[in-house]
């Protein structure tokens, strides 16, 4: 993978997430759950 296509990547993810968290904030508790969702984004781009 591209060091462009990884940033885009990352900044797809995030914002993915910030929309969700915004529509929906009682859905995602982000202080309790970021950890994980940045450790599942970063095993992706081992592959």
């Amino acid at each position: 993978m591209s060091p462009r296509l990884a940033a885009m990547s990352l900044h797809m993810y995030v914002g993915g997430i910030i929309s969700h968290f915004l529509l929906k904030p009682q859905q995602c508790d982000l202080s309790q759950h970021t950890p994980a969702l940045i450790d599942t984004f970063l095993l992706g781009l081992k592959k």
